[in-house]
């Protein structure tokens, strides 16, 4: 008798359960599958925790014991909370601000989900994108940079160090890789020099200077063998670029206030924990 009512509640709870998974998210039923001290555990719940056992049902299906194994799980879930909130942990301060923690960190998650999905439809990554970078990633590259205050001060710099000529302040950097670089850095521009050839551009402070003193050949697989992986590294350059973007108007449109005497007691040591 134990047995046939433990089958039915297995083919019942399996119905049920497969019903939802053919829907959408927003359409998962309500229905209670189980209660512990009155408190219920929706269909939803348990859909969610069995998510990837449900993803192979290809294979065979969710079994008894899995399904059962699942609603346990849930069943001491939902007993330890109960648990905490009569012992009054929630009530405590840490565990307060450790529920605050956990909702922004979702908030952060929904609201980058949210702007992927948007900048995907906006996003484009060309074949000759593709091919570009993949051209620049053949060659390991070493500069020689230096700094001016002015535009004529920079340009005879920049003179001297094609003429391989050493100048005040002048630095080696390298080897420089295509993929390290961020597109949107002025630096980038040095991949599609040859060695020998020079470039200026303004800075906050005055002027760099940079020269190609050097490009090395590496080894790559074929193009055809990576080119999707490029296209896909190219996608988050740019998504991590629009991003950027997008914070620097958030902050530019907000009130942001920094207390340098609070960062200090951390330095001190004296933070309270």
């Amino acid at each position: 008798m134990r047995d046939s009512l433990s089958r039915a509640l297995y083919l019942l709870l399996v119905v049920a359960f497969f019903s939802v998974v053919a829907c959408s998210r927003e359409q998962k039923t309500q229905g209670v599958v189980a209660t512990v001290n009155d408190a219920p555990i929706l269909l939803k719940d348990l859909q969610e925790e069995s998510f990837d056992t449900g993803r192979r049902k290809h294979k065979g299906g969710i079994t008894q014991s899995e399904l059962k194994a699942r609603l346990g799980t849930l069943i001491d879930k939902k007993l330890m909370a109960q648990e905490a909130v009569r012992l009054g942990i929630d009530k405590d301060e840490r565990f307060r601000h450790k529920m605050e923690a956990l909702k922004e960190r979702a908030l952060i998650d929904e609201i980058i989900i949210a702007k992927t999905d948007e900048w995907k439809q906006t996003l484009t990554v060309s074949d000759e994108e593709v091919k570009a970078l993949y051209s620049r990633m053949r060659y390991k590259v070493y500069i020689k940079e230096a700094h001016a205050a002015d535009r004529t001060k920079a340009a005879l710099l920049l003179r001297l160090m094609r003429g391989n000529k050493r100048v005040k302040g002048m630095k080696t950097r390298g080897p420089l890789y295509a993929e390290r670089v961020a597109m949107t850095d002025p630096l980038y521009q040095v991949f599609d020099m040859k060695t020998g050839e020079g470039v200026i551009w303004a800075e906050p402070d005055g002027y760099r200077v940079v020269v190609v003193a050097r490009k090395r050949p590496l080894a790559l697989p074929s193009f055809k063998s990576v080119a999707v992986e490029t296209k896909n590294y190219i996608f988050e350059k740019k998504k991590r670029a629009v991003m950027d973007a997008w914070l620097a108007s958030l902050k530019k449109a907000s009130r942001i206030e920094v207390r340098p005497e609070e960062i200090e007691k951390i330095k001190e040591g004296i933070l309270m924990k």
